[in-house]
């Protein structure tokens, strides 16, 4: 399933919780860092320390979704 998309996830989990008498295994796949431009499919992404507001500003900048709203 598309680890990014929210009505998919629901969807695979509620089918998931369904399934009885078996193993089940759900595979999410997923982008790390998705939507950054900065760091995206990067593995620093893994690890961001965001100290001050130059740094912020620098992520906060790559983001491609714009209606992030965090306080700093």
């Amino acid at each position: 399933m598309d680890g990014h998309d929210w009505d998919g996830i629901y969807a695979t989990l509620t089918r998931a919780r369904q399934m009885q008498g078996k193993p089940l295994m759900v595979i999410a796949h997923t982008i790390k860092a998705k939507d950054n431009s900065v760091v995206e499919n990067k593995p620093e992404s893994h690890n961001i320390k965001v100290d001050d507001r130059e740094t912020y500003d620098k992520y906060m900048a790559g983001l491609r979704l714009k209606d992030y709203a965090l306080p700093y």
